[in-house]
């Protein structure tokens, strides 16, 4: 995304795609930007661990900060970074579901797909932070059926732009 955007500002992220993105390489800039955006910012120094690392990373420092702030943490929303076409009203869809379904799981879903953005209930936080290697939540996701809750999507909104190429496909 083009250098100084804050946190939605006016371009969409598909939009910023569609100008040119790069990639910034300078980690403390980064980190300082994100802070000033009101993000916490979580380092995996150890990404060969797999993609349970990050989970857990991310989930111990959710719960740290809802203990440090004295804040009850009724659950976690995991997204990734390269759904250009998810909506905030998506987004806004899924954190409705899940306060109105305690205990659940709740995801974005889209025919026979379902998967990020997934808000994770606290009761799962224990089989999250138990997660090995590059295993994410999708175990845990497929083991527990029956409390999940599928918020329907828009055709494209969850396909994963990891290239330029990847822009006209959807």
């Amino acid at each position: 995304v083009p250098e100084g955007r804050r946190v939605f500002a006016q371009l969409s992220v598909l939009q910023n795609l569609m100008m040119g993105a790069y990639t910034r390489k300078d980690k403390e800039e980064i980190t300082q930007t994100a802070e000033a955006a009101g993000c916490a910012v979580v380092c995996n120094k150890e990404p060969e661990k797999g993609i349970s690392l990050s989970v857990k990373l991310g989930l111990t420092k959710a719960i740290e900060d809802a203990d440090e702030n004295g804040t009850p943490l009724r659950g976690v929303l995991f997204s990734v970074c390269d759904q250009p076409r998810l909506k905030k009203s998506t987004i806004q869809r899924i954190i409705n579901t899940a306060f109105h379904n305690p205990g659940k799981i709740v995801c974005a879903g889209e025919g026979t797909r379902n998967g990020n953005p997934v808000l994770w209930d606290k009761r799962f936080f224990d089989k999250l932070l138990e997660l090995d290697g590059d295993i994410g939540g999708k175990k845990i996701l497929k083991e527990n059926l029956d409390s999940l809750k599928i918020v329907p999507v828009q055709a494209g909104e969850l396909q994963d732009i990891d290239r330029k190429e990847d822009l006209g496909t959807a």
